[in-house]
């Protein structure tokens, strides 16, 4: 099967997928090229197409199937570059999901939310060199937004959602400490919650 490259619609966390159930792979192309923080630069089927489709649009996260995996040498995964590897596994033996996973970045099942997933697209991207910190933010905050919470809340959410502290998240915003803590307790109001943990937990999975 060729390789199957969307448009680029210029937004900076670069994903690219490789997973040999049609099915699947044509959901989260679909599920990804919905979000607008995302740029998917291609899907494909199989390792040897992995690697061409990593050469040539160097995503800074690559969704790629434990099967598909575990095709690949050492030597071929290095052909990935600074590419976060997210593995998507399913029943896949606990063994070779071991074998695999000091190469990954992440894993996710294929029972998984789409919030899980966010979550570890997340966790792949921060503190790494592949793309910034704002759209990791961005995908949270999309997420938060559905839950009923305004722009500045959430993006407030967002980065309580990363462990910040009311004045680290004053400074960030160029805000007085008072008012974040006045947001947060709004936040707490509005998705019934008693705590700063409950909203990282909302904001980041079901």
């Amino acid at each position: 099967m060729a390789i199957e490259t969307p448009a680029a619609v210029g937004t900076k966390i670069r994903i690219a997928i490789v997973d040999s159930q049609t099915i699947f792979r044509d959901g989260l192309v679909s599920l990804l090229s919905s979000l607008s923080q995302v740029q998917l630069v291609g899907a494909c089927e199989d390792a040897r197409h992995a690697i061409t489709l990593c050469r040539e649009t160097r995503p800074d996260v690559l969704l790629l199937s434990v099967q598909v995996a575990a095709r690949l040498s050492p030597g071929e995964m290095g052909e990935f570059g600074q590419t976060k590897v997210v593995l998507l596994a399913d029943s896949t033996g606990p063994m070779v999901l071991r074998e695999l996973s000091h190469l990954a970045a992440g894993v996710i099942r294929r029972q998984d939310t789409t919030d899980r997933l966010l979550k570890t697209l997340a966790m792949a991207l921060s503190g790494g060199s592949g793309a910034s910190a704002a759209p990791v933010g961005a995908l949270i905050s999309q997420r938060s937004r559905t839950n009923g919470l305004s722009e500045r809340e959430s993006e407030i959410a967002s980065l309580v959602a990363h462990g910040m502290s009311n004045r680290e998240i004053a400074t960030q915003l160029k805000l007085s400490e008072q008012s974040v803590k006045n947001l947060v307790s709004r936040i707490l109001k509005k998705l019934g919650l008693n705590n700063r943990v409950q909203i990282a937990m909302k904001c980041w999975v079901n």
